[in-house]
């Protein structure tokens, strides 16, 4: 993939994810790491150049076919890939984002919960050992807490420990002795 972004070819990827899946040709424009996870961005050719209009994000681990092709494509004069990636970055830290809670945690789990969360893990000034941490939803932000139930005290939202609260029950219901 590198090389095809280096070169300005074209590749045919069968691609399976949650949009789309079949082969399309496209022009890779920049690859990237987020964690342990590598991203693509790329963007269908219209008359050699990359289609701005068109650029998608493709996790590398869901290309389950790679062809480069002998033709050439060009981003459109002034692409900035950093800044492209950048964008990207933010609009997925967002869109994980939309959930929030404040979380009171214990100092020996602090830096492991900040590593858990990554940018979905900021410290909040002036409370020492408080970390706010997002995620896409209510029930996905409780999923993520609870493994950490020694360790953390959500302080709020109420949504979120009423979550935390039920997905608790659910778990004592489905694993109480028979």
């Amino acid at each position: 993939m590198q090389r095809a972004i280096a070169d300005r070819r074209l590749v045919r990827v069968a691609y399976e994810g949650a949009a789309r899946s079949g082969p399309s040709v496209l022009l890779p424009l920049v690859v990237g790491s987020r964690g342990a996870r590598w991203y693509l961005l790329a963007a269908p050719a219209r008359n050699g150049t990359a289609d701005l209009d068109g650029i998608r994000t493709y996790r590398v681990d869901r290309i389950i076919a790679l062809d480069v092709l002998e033709e050439h494509g060009a981003p459109p004069d002034g692409f900035d890939g950093p800044a492209l990636w950048r964008r990207m970055v933010e609009e997925v830290e967002g869109l994980r984002g939309e959930a929030r809670a404040l979380v009171r945690v214990e100092p020996w789990a602090l830096r492991a919960l900040r590593d858990r969360f990554g940018r979905q893990g900021r410290p909040v000034d002036g409370r020492p050992h408080v970390v706010e941490v997002r995620a896409q939803s209510v029930p996905a932000l409780a999923e993520q807490l609870a493994g950490w139930a020694d360790a953390i005290e959500v302080l709020e939202p109420t949504e979120v420990r009423r979550a935390l609260r039920e997905l608790g029950e659910r778990i004592v219901r489905r694993h109480r002795d028979p």
